[in-house]
């Protein structure tokens, strides 16, 4: 019974760690477009807008990594219980 929980947390966890995976790739490609709008903009206002919105981007992609890291350790110790490895 517990090592049934133990799939189905996986289960949940690698579609977690997919999103959080998505999400990445999704800021990266948000912070060439703000990059890209910087050189283009000729106000300093909207200059200043995308640079905002780089690091707002860039503190998300943190998260997510760390949200990642967690997720892949928490299926990695599950892993191992279900296997019977620890």
């Amino acid at each position: 019974m517990a090592d049934e929980f133990r799939k189905m947390e996986n289960n949940i966890l690698e579609k977690e760690l997919r999103h959080d995976e998505n999400k990445i790739d999704a800021k990266r490609g948000d912070i060439a477009d703000h990059e890209a709008q910087i050189d283009k903009d000729k106000t300093k206002f909207m200059k200043d807008i995308h640079e905002e919105e780089i690091k707002h981007d860039e503190r998300v992609m943190a998260r997510k990594e760390n949200d990642a890291e967690r997720h892949e350790e928490k299926i990695k110790e599950n892993e191992q219980i279900i296997h019977g490895i620890k």
